[in-house]
């Protein structure tokens, strides 16, 4: 169970396949935002892991990818 946003965003990034962190993390730096893909896969991971008891409803509602 992730009790931190920290955790919850390192276990993103560690288990979505298809993202690359580093050239993700830099259009972050550049643009100010996520790719919309990138932003999309982290909400429907939240999703998941609030649906299976993975993560608080606070958690769920309070964690952002930045």
């Amino acid at each position: 169970m992730y009790t931190t946003q920290k955790e919850v965003r390192m276990s993103f990034w560690e288990n979505i396949e298809g993202l690359n962190r580093s050239k993700e993390l830099s259009y972050y730096k550049e643009h100010g935002f996520f790719r919309v893909d990138t932003r999309c896969a982290f909400v429907d991971y939240v999703d998941m892991l609030q649906k299976d008891g993975r993560i608080s409803d606070r958690l769920a509602f309070n964690v952002t990818l930045a």
